[in-house]
C-alpha cells in the first residue's frame, strides 16, 4: 500500500460509551497525507441474534488508495471478529 512495507498507526480516543460507542482517530503511515486524521467509529446494538456491529470510517475523501483498500479490509476485520466470537 502505497510504497509502505512497515504498515504503523497511532490516534486517540475520540468517544467511549459502553457498550455501545468507541470512536478513535486513526493516523496511518500509508495514507497519501500521512498527518490526516480519520476517525473510526464502532457502534454496537442489540439486535434478535446477538449485537450488530456497524464500523464506519470516517475522513477519507481524500485518500483514494487508502480508501479502496479499507472497502475490503474492514469487512475482512469484521469476518475474523465474527469467527473469533462464534469459536471458528
Amino acid at each position: 500500500m502505497n510504497g509502505v512495507s512497515k504498515f504503523h498507526c497511532d490516534g486517540e480516543v475520540v468517544e467511549y460509551d459502553p457498550p455501545r460507542i468507541l470512536a478513535y482517530t486513526w493516523i496511518a503511515n500509508w495514507h497519501d497525507d500521512k498527518s490526516r486524521r480519520t476517525v473510526v467509529r464502532w457502534e454496537l446494538t442489540p439486535d434478535a441474534k446477538g449485537t450488530r456491529i456497524k464500523v464506519t470510517h470516517s475522513g477519507l475523501a481524500q485518500e483514494n488508495l487508502a480508501r479502496q483498500d479499507y472497502s475490503s479490509g474492514w469487512p475482512g476485520v469484521l469476518g475474523q471478529l465474527k469467527k473469533f466470537v462464534e469459536g471458528n
